[in-house]
């Protein structure tokens, strides 16, 4: 590890050299995996870069969203660094910035195996893993007819989407409202039911060529038994091939949430074999 560097937050100013990081073919980086670009971050703590030569060497992202959870946004690090002695200096700096916060919990997906042995050395620890679902089933006839109400998402469904998506996930899994409103701004096709003009579920999808793909489903958890989120899903396998004749649909979920897999296979998903592990660390002292 270089003793001739130097530590400061990163600021929207940075933008384009940390582009010139990231782009660079020798950096070894994890990137998150969610609506939002590592730019996206600049201005938000913390954000930590290790400065060399007066140029960006390695960079940490860890903003907490929701508040008490804190992804690992992003680490990148050069060619010529380390990753865990460069890991674990700028890790320090983002610890010292929740000392005030002790339920921070820190989180992160290992979609490389250098990071997986990163996190581990680093002191996480496996919480469960993503695996990845893909339907390409024969073509669905329309959904039957249903008490239910399905359709398309208003801007002013938001706030009650957000409480949804609140109440059905665990915490690690829980959407800002930034996140819920950024995914919906995102979409092509969300959709919400209601029973009794009230919201009790939701779903986001996207497409890209000839791939949609699933991004977030929620019922409210008292009613989940009901197949409520079994006609949501049915009503976009419908609209994807039907309307845009798109073959391919995924979905990913985690390994232990055993009913969200019975309804994904109940409707002619199957699993792909691509998993991702989890992992998360409670605070460490700073």
């Amino acid at each position: 590890m270089p003793t001739d560097y130097t530590l400061r937050r990163a600021e929207k100013s940075d933008h384009a050299e940390l582009y010139s990081l990231l782009d660079d073919e020798g950096c070894k980086q994890h990137r998150h995996l969610d609506w939002h670009s590592p730019f996206d971050w600049l201005g938000h703590q913390p954000f930590w870069l290790l400065i060399k030569n007066q140029r960006i060497a390695a960079a940490m992202a860890c903003p907490a969203d929701p508040p008490g959870i804190a992804w690992v946004r992003l680490f990148a690090i050069s060619s010529h660094l380390r990753p865990l002695p460069t890991w674990n200096i700028l890790f320090q700096k983002v610890v010292e910035d929740y000392v005030n916060d002790p339920s921070i919990v820190f989180a992160s997906i290992a979609l490389q195996k250098w990071y997986s042995d990163l996190l581990l050395e680093g002191g996480y620890h496996l919480h469960q893993h993503i695996v990845v679902l893909s339907w390409m089933g024969a073509n669905p006839s329309r959904p039957d007819p249903s008490p239910l109400v399905i359709r398309e998402m208003l801007p002013e469904d938001l706030p009650r989407v957000r409480h949804i998506d609140q109440v059905s996930f665990e915490p690690i899994w829980q959407n800002s409202m930034d996140v819920i409103t950024r995914s919906y701004k995102l979409s092509n096709y969300a959709t919400v039911v209601e029973e009794n003009g009230e919201i009790i579920g939701f779903q986001i999808s996207s497409y890209a060529f000839d791939n949609a793909h699933l991004s977030r489903l929620a019922v409210l958890p008292k009613l989940q038994r009901r197949v409520i989120g079994r006609e949501l899903v049915s009503n976009l396998i419908y609209h994807f091939i039907h309307n845009l004749e798109i073959r391919r649909i995924t979905v990913n979920t985690q390994s232990d949430n055993h009913s969200s897999l019975s309804l994904y296979d109940h409707l002619g998903f199957m699993l792909s074999g691509e998993r991702f592990p989890v992992y998360i660390l409670n605070p460490p002292s700073p």
